[in-house]
């Protein structure tokens, strides 16, 4: 990975907590959201703004099995609109919706 798609796959990582736009992390790194996209594209595989959602989609995970936040308040948290396009935008990377991944962990949890 070349330097440039390193450090916007780490700032990324790194602020997906933060209201985290295409055009944000192109203004961080003074660079055109075009060309950031192509390099982080040409990286990772994911255009820019697919990467910043799967990111933001594995932190939701994270969140969803390891705290006691409601789906709302993790969308909040990860800068989505509303629970809605957060549970779409979910499903849509993972195939499964927020709450039944949930709902699966919790009951392993209890199986263990």
């Amino acid at each position: 990975m070349n330097d440039i798609a390193y450090q916007v796959v780490d700032y990324i990582d790194r602020h997906c907590e933060d209201n985290l736009t295409c055009r944000a992390v192109a203004d961080a790194f003074s660079y055109h959201e075009s060309y950031l996209n192509r390099v982080v594209r040409a990286h990772t595989g994911y255009s820019l703004h697919s990467y910043i959602n799967l990111i933001k989609v594995r932190n939701a995970t994270r969140l969803l099995c390891d705290s006691n936040l409601s789906i709302t308040d993790i969308a909040y948290r990860l800068s989505f609109c509303d629970s809605s396009h957060f549970s779409r935008v979910y499903q849509e990377y993972t195939g499964t919706k927020p709450s039944d991944v949930r709902r699966l962990y919790r009951h392993l949890a209890e199986i263990k």
